[in-house]
Parts: structure tokens; sequence; C-alpha cells
């Protein structure tokens, strides 16, 4: 396996990290709150799980140095594992 493919593992590891502790995060509103959080609150969440995986993606594309593949080849393939991740916290709400 090549850098590229390390790279994109490593940050699909990461991605469910993050989306598994905003989960966390709701679910510790739901009990504090004896039910669902409201819809501004669970905004709030997704927000911080975009910017949060955002920012970890700016850095994996700043530091990653191609070999056979382009920035542009990981910055596509970051910002599709962040959509799916997003995709897939909010079916999990």
């Amino acid at each position: 396996m090549g850098q590229f493919e390390n790279t994109i593992r490593l940050f699909e590891d990461m991605a469910s990290a993050i989306s598994a502790k905003y989960l966390a995060n709701v679910k510790i509103m739901t009990v504090r709150q004896g039910g669902r959080p409201d819809f501004d609150d669970l905004m709030t969440q997704l927000k911080q799980l975009e910017q949060e995986l955002t920012k970890t993606g700016v850095s994996f594309v700043e530091e990653y140095k191609p070999e056979n593949s382009s920035k542009e080849d990981i910055t596509t393939s970051l910002k599709e594992i962040i959509q799916k991740t997003i995709e897939s916290f909010i079916k999990q709400l």
C-alpha cells in the first residue's frame, strides 16, 4: 500500500473518531435534557463536526508530499470522506 492509500485510510479513521465524538456529545445532551436535543443544538454539533473535519483535512493536505498522485487527488478524496462522514452523522441523529 502506498503513501496515498495510507493517508486516505488514516484520514478515514480520524474522521470516524471525530464523528463518534460528536455523536457521543449528542447522546450526552439527550441524557441531560431528558429528550432529544432541539434542532439548533443539533445544527451546532453538525457545524462543529464539519469545521473539525475540514481543519483536519487541510492539515493532511498541507503535510502530504505527493509521490504518484497530486495534491488535487488527495484533496478530492478527503472532501469525499468528509461528505460521507457528515452524511453518516446526520443519519445517526
